[in-house]
């Protein structure tokens, strides 16, 4: 069943995030779930002080949801970012089979070790308002004129297949498949936490390496061996298994 999206489509914008939170403060009358797609964005950001270098024809997009719609609670909250990029990665897939995806928690996804789509949620009026879930994706957009740490760590799908469907097809499909995870996660929120964690471990990208993670100014060192039903990132560390629930993370060997 296709959930109805209201979708707007801008020719260029700074971010799709920053355009629709500054909707949502002014009250602007919106229909949710709201779909707007930047066919060129200028200033994409990313978590924290990071910035997502978008060249043209990449997919970038922002879907914003009411949690009530969709009947997610405080505590289910956290597992948005990886239900997120599990359901990329099974929309890409159901195109491009033989493609090997990762995500790298909390809100990446990788392909051939390097990243191809970074996540962004936000909200304008705390967690019980409206979740902008921001997306970026490097479709026909080539990164061989891109700069030389950009090509060193990033990849694009038009530089590895030769017939990509249009970022419309896509985006149509990546947003569905979005929705109904979240509204599978609403409904059954113990169930679908159990299989998300299963469908995440299929493709950590961490799974087994040596990590750092960040929290303000303490680093936590360890190996991940999974998540937990809460989609908090577990390390095993030389006093036993800890669990963190946020932090930048980074391999030890980066």
């Amino acid at each position: 069943m296709q959930i109805p999206v209201w979708r707007e489509t801008l020719p260029e914008i700074d971010s799709t995030n920053t355009y629709c939170l500054t909707a949502l403060r002014n009250k602007h009358p919106v229909n949710l779930p709201w779909l707007v797609v930047g066919e060129k964005q200028t200033a994409g950001r990313g978590r924290g002080e990071n910035r997502w270098f978008a060249g043209n024809g990449a997919l970038t997009f922002s879907l914003v949801i009411s949690p009530a719609d969709f009947d997610l609670k405080s505590d289910t909250l956290g597992l948005l970012s990886l239900s997120t990029g599990v359901a990329i990665c099974e929309a890409l897939e159901s195109f491009y089979g033989q493609l090997s995806l990762k995500v790298k928690w909390p809100n990446d996804v990788y392909l051939n070790a390097k990243k191809l789509a970074g996540i962004l949620i936000e909200s304008a009026h705390g967690p019980e308002g409206p979740l902008v879930i921001g997306v970026g994706i490097n479709t026909h957009n080539s990164l061989l004129n891109a700069p030389v740490d950009v090509q060193q760590r990033a990849i694009s799908l038009g530089d590895v297949l030769t017939d990509l469907d249009s970022n419309d097809t896509l985006v149509d499909t990546i947003t569905q498949r979005m929705l109904q995870s979240y509204l599978a996660l609403g409904q059954s929120p113990a169930e679908t936490s159990e299989s998300l964690r299963d469908r995440f471990q299929s493709r950590s990208y961490l799974d087994r390496l040596d990590v750092t993670i960040t929290t303000g100014e303490t680093i936590h060192q360890g190996i991940c061996i999974g998540i937990d039903t809460r989609g908090g990132l577990i390390l095993q560390t030389p006093a036993g298994t800890k669990t963190h629930y946020a932090g930048t993370v980074r391999l030890r060997s980066e």
